[in-house]
């Protein structure tokens, strides 16, 4: 009886080991390090979306000292029921020539759901992993569009709207219609429900 239950501590410590071991060529991928920013500037937003896990600079990160730590970034189309989801290599290219002002479609994981930005037009506002090491900000018009109500961390979000560069990642927004039909009509879907008019 002895033996048995010395092979099932092992075989149960292997598999622990397996489970949280580095990957076997070395590539582990660090954890991602995201703060709570609710009262906290768009400075201060953008600052901490997109900096770099390693990163030392903490000034613009310590907002109201409750830490999460999220193991891994990656983004799962799992989640989502909206069928064929866009590529993200739009925006990856916008951000790697430094590019602005370009409608783009994407999709991602919700890192974190900060406060609304209620100061002039009202905004719900969030991060999103579009990939294991790229985040963006989204900002979403309220006054022009609903605002999800239902979206929770890990939730995908698709998107269609405008990107602003940023060094740190970038910025999505106009992901509504546009009043005064100048430009493309952004939008969000949620599971299955497209957020773009009131």
């Amino acid at each position: 009886m002895k033996p048995i239950i010395i092979i099932l501590l092992l075989a149960i410590a292997a598999i622990a080991y397996l489970n949280n071991a580095p990957a076997i060529n070395g590539t582990a991928e660090a954890p991602i390090e995201v703060r709570s920013l609710d009262n906290a500037s768009s400075d201060d937003i953008l600052a901490a979306a997109f900096a770099s896990p390693d990163s030392n600079n903490d000034s613009a990160l310590d907002v109201n000292n409750d830490e999460i730590t999220i193991a891994s970034a990656r983004v799962s189309a799992k989640a989502s029921s909206t069928g064929a989801l866009p590529s993200n290599s739009q925006i990856s290219h916008a951000f790697k020539s430094k590019k602005s002002a370009l409608q783009v479609q994407g999709y991602g994981s919700v890192l974190k759901i900060l406060a609304d930005d209620l100061n002039g037009s009202r905004h719900q506002r969030f991060i999103l992993a579009i990939s294991n090491q790229h985040t963006i900000l989204v900002t979403h018009n309220i006054d022009l569009a609903p605002k999800i109500k239902t979206l929770k961390q890990g939730d995908v979000v698709v998107f269609n709207g405008e990107y602003e560069w940023n060094e740190k990642g970038g910025v999505v927004h106009w992901t509504h219609y546009d009043p005064d039909n100048r430009r493309e009509d952004g939008w969000l879907k949620h599971n299955d429900v497209t957020y773009q008019k009131i």
